[in-house]
């Protein structure tokens, strides 16, 4: 496991690191993965479902992040599955969105400007100036990353990986 990382839960910054071999793709079963799989010429080990629209799929750990990159290249919504870096067992799979709220006072004009600037798309509004976002290929960063970048705005109360 590589490329130590963290995402914001609960007020808490959660240490992770990329898990060697699994993966998720965006596909509504298994069957669906495969074939994403198939087109892109990469070869999945296991796919199981993991969420609604989400399957966790296990690869060859030596070519990990050569599937990932030739799924992307196929137009398939790919991320690497984090555990947590203190060993305790716990796996995060992450979806394509996150949660963002922004401080109360918070000029609606400045959250539509950050929101076109980064080019996510509100799936949902909560209210109370939170929201559901989605990243985008045009975002040009994973959900987590973008997540915490916008947790370090001083405008945010907070970012956290849905």
């Amino acid at each position: 496991m590589s490329n130590t990382t963290y995402f914001w839960q609960g007020g808490n910054k959660i240490e992770v690191v990329q898990d060697a071999a699994a993966i998720t793709i965006h596909a509504d079963n298994p069957e669906d993965a495969h074939a994403m799989a198939n087109r892109a010429g990469v070869q999945l080990l296991a796919a199981q479902p993991a969420a609604n629209g989400l399957v966790r799929a296990t690869v060859n750990l030596a070519s990990r992040d050569e599937v990932v990159d030739s799924l992307r290249a196929n137009d398939a919504v790919v991320h690497h599955v984090y555990r947590d870096q203190a060993g305790n067992g716990n796996e995060y799979m992450i979806t394509e969105s996150f949660f963002l709220k922004f401080l109360p006072d918070t000029d609606v004009d400045a959250i539509r400007d950050y929101l076109a600037q980064e080019n996510l798309v509100v799936e949902r509004d909560l209210g109370d100036k939170c929201f559901l976002v989605r990243v985008t290929t045009a975002t040009g960063r994973n959900p987590i990353r973008c997540a915490n970048a916008a947790a370090s705005r001083p405008d945010v109360m907070y970012a956290e990986p849905n």
